[in-house]
């Protein structure tokens, strides 16, 4: 109507006419909104939208908890009046030159009496109720966040209850990469004053197929959709090849929910390689370990924050097609790979923080019950870190632990006399210190019952990735030497904090340290004299005058293969799972896929390989074992 009057009459005569038609509809029932409160921190958000006529817009306002009442309503106020008068001022081509006259509004806060109740959708005649106004000098947190229930906003003729901190969904997408035959969910799901566990979700399917996704961008306002399935997980057919997926996700908090919010596929689905090695590899983890046992996945899976870089784009990883980087393709892989192993524990390195947080820790969770724990690097720039899951049906978290082995070695009584050895080179020292490596340190409870009875058994799971540089094994061996003092202190300590504890441990990890290494010869020979040649891999930083000794008896579950990365610059076998063999016995491993598998696309990552890395693979029988102590 506003519209029509606009093309009928000259601008005056069309402003004189808008105020007479506002003053009746503020005398008319208005229907009643809402306005989303949030608190967050020391402010506090105001969001709603307001018809101008001829357009609605979303008005957000973020203030100070401690501002008056007063000048947050000002702000309110002059904020719609700058659309307003911004409306008044625009001319089409033809219009007359008259001056825009003068608009003004109306804001209030006032309180709700116990007789007025008003929900969204009703109507309230605003001429006809009075109801008092909130004192001007109330603070904001008070005004619309502590006494926000009896509260009504009031612009101009629109009332608004508010809905304080209601669940919303912050950031929804879907990924840019869809593969039949994988499981899809809602990509970087943020929300607030909900579970993501508890949103409700829905999947819908475009009924078109298209050729590209830019015709499938262009046709997106008149898309007809399918709806698919209800629940956070989508297994995405074949059927949806080359159409466009929709997620909707309504925040939940117990029986209180949100707005829903909508994100559509930046993508059509596609179709992946024929086959995928880690389905061989699945064939012998079809079946969950006995209760006695446990089967154990170490993976490096290739951090999206050095795969994305151009460096490795045109370096490193040349010969991988550009789609096949993208983490939003890898994960699906590698996400589906570590499922299918059936596993109690795994240890991932290389885990962006973002990827825990929104895909791993979830998924895992949800589809195969591994609970999650993560330990990023000491790093304000390197955003990834180690991760470590256990089965929830076999272990309880006991302690989650994360070390930084540079202050561990400053700190550490136990390691004084190394540390005093290496203060003597400077080069050395600025070396060893600069690293941001970690050792995480997960203490299970065997939930299963003991072998030997009242004694209560622990499993201390060990999960780091040590410095990757070729002139390195020096600083290696050093954080070998860190590592397994730490690992020692906790089974100490555990043993002797409860009698007849038992302590089973495993350290798995990319040790970037090959069998004829220090480290390798520590871990399983426990000892590495003073003259090993590693000590001096790097002129300038040689270490002097330092031998390692450890006291646990370790071994590598999965031998020793001939690779376990395999890129252009390097190949070699640099990750493990050591165990403690008084406690343990390795009892069946995974193979590792065939050379000519591996170098199909001349080395990894590839479009069936997700990482530079193979997984580990290695299944443990749990031995009698009697206490240190």
């Amino acid at each position: 109507m506003i519209s029509m009057l606009r093309r009928s009459f000259t601008h005056c005569q069309y402003s004189v006419i808008v105020r007479s038609i506002n003053t009746a509809v503020a005398k008319m029932d208005t229907t009643v909104q809402k306005a989303i409160i949030h608190q967050q921190s020391t402010r506090v958000s105001i969001s709603f939208s307001y018809d101008f006529g001829t357009k609605t817009k979303l008005l957000n306002f973020n203030r100070d908890q401690e501002e008056p009442l007063s000048s947050v309503l000002l702000r309110v106020k002059t904020n719609v009046l700058k659309h307003l008068n911004r409306r008044e001022k625009k001319r089409k081509a033809g219009q007359d030159s008259e001056p825009s006259s003068p608009v003004d509004c109306s804001v209030r806060l006032c309180k709700l009496s116990e007789s007025v109740h008003p929900v969204v959708g009703s109507t309230l005649n605003m001429d006809k109720l009075k109801l008092p106004e909130v004192h001007e000098a109330t603070t904001c947190l008070d005004a619309f966040v502590n006494g926000g229930k009896n509260r009504l906003l009031v612009v101009e003729h629109q009332p608004y209850i508010l809905d304080v901190n209601p669940p919303t969904v912050d950031t929804v997408s879907l990924p840019e990469n869809i593969l039949a035959g994988f499981l899809l969910y809602p990509n970087s799901l943020v929300v607030k004053n909900a579970s993501r566990e508890q949103c409700h979700v829905k999947w819908f399917v475009s009924r078109m197929s298209f050729e590209n996704y830019g015709a499938a961008k262009s046709a997106i306002a008149t898309i007809e959709w399918d709806e698919l399935s209800s629940g956070f997980f989508l297994k995405v057919d074949e059927s949806m090849v080359n159409k466009v997926i929709k997620v909707s996700v309504t925040p939940m908090k117990g029986s209180r929910s949100g707005a829903s919010v909508e994100a559509v596929s930046r993508c059509l689905v596609s179709i992946g390689p024929e086959s995928f090695p880690f389905l061989d590899r699945h064939q012998y983890t079809k079946e969950a370990s006995p209760r006695d046992s446990m089967r154990v996945v170490s993976y490096n899976i290739l951090g999206d924050t050095y795969a994305r870089t151009e460096y490795s784009a045109e370096n490193l990883f040349a010969h991988c097609p550009r789609y096949a980087l993208s983490v939003d393709y890898r994960k699906q892989l590698y996400i589906a790979e570590i499922l299918g192993y059936n596993a109690d524990v795994v240890c991932l390195q290389e885990v962006d923080d973002d990827i825990f947080k929104h895909d791993l820790s979830s998924v895992l969770l949800q589809k195969a019950g591994l609970a999650g724990e993560y330990a990023g690097k000491q790093s304000q720039s390197t955003k990834e870190g180690c991760a470590t899951f256990f089965n929830t049906k076999k272990f309880k978290l006991v302690e989650s632990l994360c070390f930084g082995l540079a202050d561990e070695l400053q700190n550490n009584k136990a390691l004084a006399d190394i540390f005093s050895k290496v203060k003597k080179n400077s080069k050395l020292l600025e070396r060893i210190l600069g690293r941001n490596t970690v050792l995480q340190a997960c203490v299970l409870e065997c939930l299963t019952q003991g072998l030997v009875e009242h004694q209560r058994q622990l499993l201390l799971v060990c999960n780091t990735h040590f410095y990757f540089h070729p002139d390195a094994d020096h600083i290696r061996l050093l954080q070998a030497g860190i590592a397994f003092t730490l690992i020692e202190q906790l089974v100490a300590r555990l043993e002797a904090a409860e009698k007849g504890c038992l302590v089973r441990v495993l350290v798995c990890g990319d040790l970037n340290s090959t069998p004829d290494t220090g480290v390798y010869q520590l871990a399983t020979l426990r000892h590495v004299g003073a003259d090993h040649q590693g000590w001096k891999s790097a002129l300038g930083e040689e270490v002097e005058g330092v031998e390692l000794r450890q006291t646990l008896p370790m071994a590598s579950a999965c031998g020793t293969p001939t690779y376990t990365n395999y890129s252009v610059p390097f190949q070699g076998c640099i990750d493990w799972i050591f165990y403690r063999t008084d406690s343990l016995r390795v009892e069946n491993v995974v193979p590792m896929p065939s050379h000519e598998v591996v170098t199909e696309h001349l080395s990894l990552p590839s479009p069936k390989f997700p990482s530079d890395h193979l997984a580990l693979v290695a299944q443990l029988t749990i031995l009698e074992m009697q206490s240190s102590a």
